[in-house]
């Protein structure tokens, strides 16, 4: 026969302590230390998955120019900007106003004119030595880029990068943009070249 189960006497129960109960107060701080930390998980989880997204791409990168352009698009649109516009600063800093402003004119269609009016003769000038350092060519109408320039090809890569950049910025940008320069966004704007040197 088996042994027979007893019942613990009222006396062994009165003895056992009590299951202590947690204050409420104590309770919510660690419901919400729970909270935060499923949130720090997720963001990390998805922060994860980004990185693993450009890994992929910079995996599939051709060269070290590709890579730079594969970690700009990671930025954020503020960031993005500025990175964009120091690279085309950098490289429009070694350049003349002339060249410059042919630059300016071909994307808009057009070509930089020899200036026949008094006072532009530095105008004339760094027209004439943009001529000979093979950084402009001569045209029907006037000068325009030489895009088989490693200089001038190099600048007309960023500039690209800042005109599709702009094509596709958010609102918030556009509007973020416009009230802190008082400006509107435009790759054809005169002003907005002014963060160029134009």
């Amino acid at each position: 026969m088996g042994r027979s189960k007893t019942m613990p006497s009222p006396s062994t129960l009165q003895t056992r302590p009590k299951p202590s109960l947690v204050p409420l107060d104590k309770f919510e701080k660690i419901q919400a230390a729970y909270d935060d930390a499923k949130d720090t998980i997720t963001e990390q989880e998805a922060q994860y998955r980004e990185l693993q997204k450009r890994y992929d791409k910079i995996k599939l990168a051709k060269n070290p120019e590709e890579i730079r352009k594969i970690e700009i698009e990671a930025l954020g649109e503020n960031k993005q900007f500025q990175q964009l516009k120091t690279n085309v600063t950098r490289l429009t800093k070694e350049l003349s106003h002339a060249v410059l402003e042919a630059l300016y004119l071909h994307y808009q269609g057009g070509e930089l004119s020899w200036p026949h009016d008094f006072g532009r003769e530095q105008l004339q000038e760094e027209m004439k030595e943009g001529i000979q350092k093979q950084l402009l060519l001569e045209g029907p109408t006037g000068l325009y880029p030489n895009k088989s320039h490693p200089k001038i090809e190099s600048v007309l890569s960023a500039l690209e990068e800042m005109k599709a950049f702009l094509d596709g910025v958010s609102p918030a940008f556009d509007a973020e943009y416009r009230a802190e320069y008082k400006e509107p966004l435009s790759f054809r704007s005169r002003d907005f070249w002014g963060h160029f040197g134009l």
